[in-house]
């Protein structure tokens, strides 16, 4: 651990002693100005190794767009943001909320100055109720209702991620609470020429009433990309011409029992709105996609069950994609992966993940299994799956198919296990949301 990495820990545990008992004695109906703002963030620190003391592997399947995370997570990270939030009437709700949020990330064996420059990956002006009693508006650069598998940190939705601009309204119904957004993306990949530019509408009518207990969600975007800038592909440059695509989706978020909440999940995306996993911007044809064929399916589900006793949560994925680029341009991942906690005491406990991952990833001509379990003593602040800050001592132990030998447990930085079928970390990792 270098000094950069122990000045980081020192002042990210600053920070979180300062928000937690700044969060127990804010007293949200004074008058105070500072009371206006609000200090919000997440963070993942730690430090681990792999055999023989190298870098702490990171196991996921190749062409999977995620792995199990709990002892899985080969870095440190920081977002962190100040919120505003002013009440004009406190009867109505009727309020105005800025929030300036950053963010940065380092691998483990990474050589570069942590936080040197730091992601702005929201910044937002949102006019709650101020028009009209049921109309939200919004501007800047958000989030904007991403979901995720907290399990693997899959985010199956992710729009506005890293978009340059976005604008939405947010109407309270009859049916449910329709949203409509848009959003200007450019593509800053720094081996292009130019910026390649893309225009995404997204819309959604969320909370419709199925039954007391389950709620439809129904989602649409249309994508749409300038052509014009230059793109290599087999080491000669092509111009690019004008794409778009569509995505449709529907998600059940159901109260299964007062302990247990289900998330089912169908996506469809095609075209431009075939995107980058972690960024707004579609794929491209020097990436080896052809939009004008490109399209992928997904079914997801995530589970979670809370008691005072233990808590559960269940993740599963099938996911398969169409590069369409002609042959070898498949993907399939099917994945699946459970953490049961058991509680010693309030603030002890036990939890164990074990995850699956299945790919057939045809242009890399490989296809296998990834096997991983963690094994993970927690101090945490209080019971429950979510609850937050927990510091953690963990032990991974993985394997992996034949076949994708040399494409697991290889990276970050010296980790070590690009021969190897099988590998091994331990590590201690402190994580915090306020």
């Amino acid at each position: 651990m270098n000094n950069n990495h122990c000045r980081f820990y020192c002042l990210i545990f600053l920070l979180c002693f300062v928000s937690i008992n700044y969060a127990d004695e804010t007293n949200p109906n004074s008058d105070d100005f500072l009371n206006y703002f609000d200090f919000i963030g997440y963070t993942r620190i730690g430090t681990g190794l792999s055999s023989a003391g190298d870098t702490q592997a990171r196991f996921q399947a190749p062409g999977a767009p995620a792995a199990y995370r709990l002892g899985n997570e080969s870095n440190i990270g920081l977002e962190a943001g100040l919120r505003f939030t002013y009440p004009l009437d406190r009867t109505t709700g009727k309020k105005i909320e800025a929030l300036y949020f950053v963010s940065d990330y380092q691998s483990f064996g990474a050589e570069k100055e942590f936080y040197r420059d730091p992601q702005v990956l929201q910044a937002y002006i949102n006019l709650e109720k101020v028009l009209r009693p049921d109309l939200n508006v919004w501007f800047g650069r958000m989030y904007y209702e991403r979901k995720d598998i907290h399990l693997n940190d899959y985010f199956w939705l992710d729009n506005g991620l890293n978009a340059k601009f976005g604008a939405g309204i947010e109407l309270a119904t009859k049916m449910g609470e329709l949203k409509l957004a848009a959003f200007h993306m450019e593509d800053d990949d720094d081996s292009l020429v130019s910026h390649i530019k893309s225009y995404a509408v997204d819309a959604r009518l969320l909370d419709i009433e199925l039954t007391k207990d389950h709620k439809l969600n129904l989602f649409a975007e249309y994508v749409s990309r300038d052509g014009g800038d230059p793109l290599t592909i087999n080491g000669s440059s092509i111009i690019s011409k004008d794409k778009d695509g569509f995505g449709l989706g529907l998600w059940v978020d159901s109260q299964l029992t007062e302990e247990i909440t289900n998330t089912a999940v169908l996506l469809y995306r095609q075209g431009a709105a075939f995107r980058q996993y972690g960024t707004p911007n579609p794929v491209r044809e020097d990436q080896g996609y052809d939009l004008d064929d490109a399209h992928y399916w997904e079914i997801n589900n995530s589970l979670v069950y809370d008691s005072d006793a233990y808590s559960v949560g269940w993740g599963t994925v099938i996911r398969a994609e169409e590069h369409g680029n002609g042959s070898n341009s498949k993907l399939h991942w099917l994945s699946t992966g459970i953490r049961p906690i058991v509680y010693l005491t309030d603030h002890v406990n036990i939890a164990i993940e074990a995850g699956v991952d299945y790919v057939d990833n045809e242009a890399l001509d490989v296809n296998g299994q990834l096997t991983k379990v963690t094994a993970a003593l927690q101090l945490s602040k209080s019971r429950g799956y979510y609850s937050r800050p927990v510091l953690r001592l963990f032990a991974t132990q993985a394997y992996w198919s034949e076949d994708l030998e040399g494409l697991v447990g290889n990276s970050p930085g010296d980790a070590p296990y690009a021969e190897d079928r099988n590998g091994f970390s331990v590590g201690i990792q402190f994580e915090h949301w306020w």
